[in-house]
């Protein structure tokens, strides 16, 4: 009969209509006969529950007919069902947070805790416990754990699908300003919602000071995320930029009686039945309490040792405990077979410690995939297949040394820390790892890619590998080089001295014909350039910079001063042009000159020194008409137009822009050529010019409908109807209006949408429309409202002005029907909205005319 803590279990399973729990018995029974434990032990050892569930986890991937409720977030969540102790940590945890009346403990309720403390003293666990206790408190939890992502865009993305929001990066790709797009989530939630942020040393340096993008901003508003709270485990001390620690709580080890506790309960019954209460206690004060050292100790006994003769061994009990005791077990072949330090060693490949690898948790193909590439004189013997694997990995669970997780497994830090060395040549096997992950990379999700960097996983795992082999110049090649020609095999570089090309500030970016065909590329167009900082940063320091080619090193440095660039970081991206400009005139490299030149104009045009970005424009043109690169000439060319426009002076950039479109026309590209277009437009627009400006509008226009660029067209739609306004044809302004909004909505522009229907609304209520000006401005408040937008607040207003045009007694009536006109498109306004709108009261400083956004 099975223990009940599992019968517990597969009741679990069936309340969720998964398998029969008949099914699910039959491959436990094998699932543990496999794993050499009888059901006899399983009886005997309730203590061991987390084995018998990690099991069950297994039984449930395996099996796989109906999935099982979606978890709070993405990261799955440490089990707490073997946890012992941490009862006051967590009343305390609890108190910080408003949930108990310790007033002992804090005098006001914190937004943020930092749970700080040594490697494996249970930081993740007593945050695990706190959401396990606690989680009926929350509207929702988003648990990240950073080792496996890093990055803001990431989180931010996470907790808008938890809360039902709409987050592209490539929206906002400043990382500052996902930072305080979450922080205004969670400031604005009706109910409060948990972020947990486990393992935050991922992204700090030593000195507690982020030095990942865009989580410096997310610190320093930590402490005022409220209703929300955020929860963050890490090793080292979180500070902001004013070197304020950020609410810290140390956690220690486990009290003596607890950590007697869990002592006892890792330790098979026949062998403690033996043991004198008084021991457990005194193991538990020479650990001091540490879990992991008491669950490497309980391994020991369970093997044939006597817990007096540990106690009394006082080499065990000096400097890293948890270590020391690992190195009894590793050494005693009774407990570990030398396939068992194998298999740690392989696992130990996957799992380097931040910033070296940031990766999934390591599944069993991934071990025979890399043993399957590894040279002859390091390939192990014997049969090393994927369910072997699987089954070795599953035992060594039940040792505390790898932990499961729906098929795949990690390790602790001390085991990782203590396994790794003990390999022979780390390079070949990273090397080999290298070359399975390749090998799982699928081309064509890269050809045509759909906006998902699981798509390109495999490749940035190889990445992370090739950089821990040392292979700089192979990583380098992995993120630059073309992939269509790539041959998938790491050591035949096809390095083709890929570059971005330069963009004009106004965000335009004039791809080259083979353009995002590169890892890089594709991370680009995809938003992620926070993933692009910390991938090319690895290679612009010691020891990848000095063994790469200078003109390769230029490219990178270049190419991270764009990453800089996108997220809004001008500083940091002229810093980085700067360098790779100097690399490129010392190698006498041209084209790089000409794209660092360019590129160094945007970030000083941002900054407002535009003279200065002129003046780099005109170096980047220069050489590109001494090499004869025409594309690039007409993106300079249109540079320089777009910053005299700036400067005020639209005749000169109307000659800029005339050399852009002939230059765009000479080469066939259409695309050019409606940028341009309708860069002359409102050159012309500027000039008070509005026929000519609808002229080159109507041009754009039709180049955009002809090779279908929706962005483009609701761009010229918006831009007719505002010339069309300045000319006082209302009618022709509004008919482009109505055309430009379903464009907005089809391409996800709901801040555009919005604007369309508020600027209708202004159109309709000067021909005293007020019940489609209404309608149009109900639109527009719904659709504000969704994405939070702070235009709402004009919004208001102008229904204000709305409201201020007709009788009381019209008013009630007129925002029913609507209200009616909305339904009827689907748009149900909420009955509190609706009654907000009813009972708007004009002030006597209500604004005398609608405005637009």
């Amino acid at each position: 009969m099975l223990v009940a803590g599992v019968q517990r279990e597969l009741n679990r399973l069936s309340e969720y209509n998964y398998a029969s729990t008949g099914l699910i018995f039959q491959d436990f029974q094998r699932l543990a006969e496999a794993a050499h434990v009888s059901h006899q032990k399983l009886d005997e050892a309730n203590a061991k529950l987390d084995d018998v569930i990690g099991i069950l986890g297994r039984i449930e991937s395996k099996l796989g007919e109906t999935e099982l409720p979606p978890t709070p977030s993405a990261h799955p969540i440490p089990s707490v069902s073997g946890v012992v102790g941490r009862e006051r940590e967590l009343e305390e945890l609890a108190a910080r947070f408003g949930h108990t009346s310790a007033a002992t403990i804090v005098s006001e309720p914190q937004s943020s805790v930092s749970l700080l403390g040594v490697v494996g003293i249970g930081k993740s666990t007593l945050a695990a416990y706190y959401y396990h206790y606690y989680k009926d408190k929350y509207a929702n939890v988003c648990w990240r754990d950073l080792r496996r992502d890093y990055t803001i865009s990431g989180l931010v993305q996470a907790f808008a699908a938890l809360i039902g929001a709409t987050f592209d990066p490539r929206d906002i790709p400043n990382a500052d300003n996902q930072a305080l797009q979450l922080i205004a989530w969670l400031q604005a939630m009706s109910q409060p919602c948990l972020v947990v942020l486990d393992n935050l040393e991922t992204v700090l340096a030593r000195d507690g000071q982020p030095n990942q993008p865009g989580w410096a901003t997310l610190l320093a508003y930590a402490a005022s995320v409220a209703p929300s709270h955020l929860l963050i485990t890490s090793r080292l001390v979180p500070t902001d930029d004013a070197g304020n620690e950020l609410d810290p709580y140390l956690l220690g080890g486990l009290s003596d009686e607890a950590g007697a506790k869990l002592l006892s309960s890792k330790i098979q019954p026949q062998k403690r039945a033996s043991i004198a209460p008084a021991d457990l206690t005194t193991a538990a004060k020479q650990a001091s309490g540490h879990p992991q050292a008491l669950g490497f100790l309980a391994q020991l006994v369970n093997g044939g040792y006597s817990l007096p003769d540990l106690l009394a061994d006082t080499t065990l009990w000096r400097g890293d405990i948890a270590t020391k005791l690992l190195d009894k077990i590793w050494n005693d072949d009774s407990l570990l077979t030398e396939e068992d330090h194998l298999l740690l060693e392989y696992v130990s490949i996957y799992d380097r410690p931040a910033p070296l690898l940031f990766r999934q948790p390591v599944s069993p193909a991934d071990i025979a995939g890399m043993i399957a590439n590894l040279d002859a004189d390091l390939h192990p013997s014997g049969k090393w297949d994927k369910e072997p694997i699987d089954r070795a990995m599953l035992a060594l669970t039940r040792r505390s040394l790898l932990n499961v997780d729906a098929s795949r497994y990690t390790m602790h830090a001390i085991v990782r820390d203590y396994a790794y060395p003990k390999l022979s040549d780390p390079a070949a096997h990273h090397r080999a790892a290298t070359t399975h992950f390749c090998s799982l990379y699928t081309l064509d999700a890269h050809i045509d890619p759909t906006y998902s960097v699981a798509d390109v996983q495999p490749l940035l795992d190889a990445f992370d590998q090739l950089c821990a082999a040392g292979e700089w110049l192979a990583a380098a090649d992995l993120m630059l080089g073309d992939y269509l020609l790539y041959e998938r095999n790491w050591d035949k570089p096809r390095w083709l001295l890929s570059i971005s090309p330069p963009y004009a500030f106004d965000d335009y970016l004039l791809y080259e014909s083979n353009w995002g065909k590169t890892l890089h590329e594709r991370l680009v167009i995809w938003g992620e350039s926070s993933r692009i900082v910390r991938l090319l940063g690895r290679l612009v320091v010691p020891p990848a910079a000095d063994q790469l080619l200078p003109e390769y090193l230029g490219i990178v440095l270049g190419n991270l001063g764009l990453a800089y660039a996108y997220l809004g970081n001008a500083r940091a991206a002229i810093d980085y042009f700067e360098r790779a400009l100097k690399i490129a005139e010392q190698v006498g490299d041209l084209k790089l000159q000409g794209v660092v030149l360019g590129n160094l104009g945007i970030p000083y045009a941002y900054l407002g020194d535009v003279r200065k970005a002129i003046d780099y424009f005109e170096r980047a043109l220069k050489i590109y008409e001494q090499i004869g690169h025409l594309r690039r000439q007409g993106a300079h060319l249109s540079n320089l137009g777009l910053a005299y426009a700036e400067l005020g002076d639209a005749r000169v950039a109307i000659g800029y822009f005339e050399r852009a479109l002939k230059i765009a026309e000479q080469i066939g590209d259409p695309y050019g050529q409606g940028v341009v277009l309708g860069n002359l437009g409102d050159a012309y627009a500027r000039l008070g010019d509005a026929r000519a400006a609808i002229d080159y509008f109507e041009r754009a226009l039709k180049i955009a409908k002809q090779i279908g660029d929706l962005l483009m067209q609701g761009a010229h739609l918006s831009n007719l109807k505002l010339a069309y306004t300045s000319l006082g044809e209302t009618d022709k302004a509004a008919a482009y209006n109505s055309r430009a909004i379903p464009i907005q909505r089809q391409i996800g522009e709901m801040s555009g949408e919005a604007i369309g229907w508020n600027n209708l609304g202004i159109l309709h209520v000067g021909q005293g429309r007020y019940l489609d000006t209404l309608a149009c401005y109900l639109r527009s408040l719904l659709t504000l409202r969704r994405i939070e937008d702070p235009n709402i607040k004009q919004t208001w207003r102008n229904i204000l002005t709305v409201r201020v045009a007709v009788s009381e007694a019209d008013w009630p009536a007129l925002v029913q029907q609507a209200a009616a006109t909305l339904a009827a498109e689907g748009m149900e306004l909420p009955a509190a909205l609706l009654e907000e709108v009813r009972n708007i009261t004009p002030a006597e400083d209500a604004p005398p005319a609608s405005q637009a956004v």
